[in-house]
């Protein structure tokens, strides 16, 4: 009996934890997407490669539960990356080929592998491209490590993708991931792209989504103890 109450212990309590970083983390994206940045996944429970999720078609956002219930996580765009002055031209690279490797990215730009390597996560971390994993090799997006190819995203005539607001892939001009869409001026496309993440976010929205978390849980535990005042009493 006693090694049944620590079981029990335990797993409620593991329960309850898991709950209270989800509705932290959720207002973790709540924010975000008030905010207009892109959010790709929103999962309760850590990261792991056996999960159950769906896609929304209207934010693109992945949500989705995994076993290890041992709180949740949101990925929100511009929160990871790297600063780098031949980022656009990189970008434009990826946009004009639809699909390129990184080596060949490394080869026109004239850095080593890491550095290209380096700017296509950080690209793929806006969601303004992302891998493409080859099954013919081996590649699947469960492994630990970036796959040697990088495509476009579907994007409607106005640039938009999945995880924007507004987009609308019925309308003509729409482009299919993995398709060549050259840019004009990468610059600005770039400085579009970011505007769209975390990082591209003035500094009053970028404190609102990271305050957003703890509010939830400031807000939860009023109201908790609130309803209980009120039903149990003191």
């Amino acid at each position: 009996m006693p090694l049944m109450g620590v079981v029990s212990a335990v797993f409620w309590g593991v329960v309850v934890l898991s709950l209270l970083v989800f509705l932290h983390e959720g207002g973790h994206f709540l924010a975000a997407r008030a905010c207009g940045m892109r959010v790709t996944e929103f999962y309760l429970g850590m990261p792991c490669r056996h999960h159950i999720a769906r896609k929304s078609r209207t934010y693109g956002t992945e949500f989705g539960v995994t076993p290890i219930l041992l709180g949740g996580y949101t990925r929100i765009c511009g929160m990871e990356g790297t600063h780098d002055d031949l980022l656009p031209a990189c970008f434009g690279i990826v946009q004009r080929e639809g699909r390129v490797l990184a080596t060949d990215v490394a080869a026109e730009l004239g850095v080593d592998a890491d550095r290209a390597y380096d700017m296509l996560a950080t690209l793929a971390d806006w969601a303004a491209i992302r891998p493409h994993y080859d099954a013919e090799k081996g590649e699947a997006p469960s492994q630990g490590t970036l796959p040697e190819a990088f495509e476009t995203l579907r994007r409607d005539p106005n640039m938009l993708t999945e995880y924007d607001a507004g987009h609308d892939f019925s309308l003509s001009g729409t482009t299919e991931a993995g398709e060549p869409r050259p840019l004009e001026d990468p610059n600005k496309a770039l400085a579009s792209e970011k505007s769209r993440t975390y990082l591209g976010k003035g500094f009053l929205k970028r404190v609102f989504t990271l305050v957003a978390g703890p509010l939830v849980n400031i807000v939860l535990a009023f109201l908790i103890v609130t309803a209980s005042l009120s039903i149990v009493g003191v």
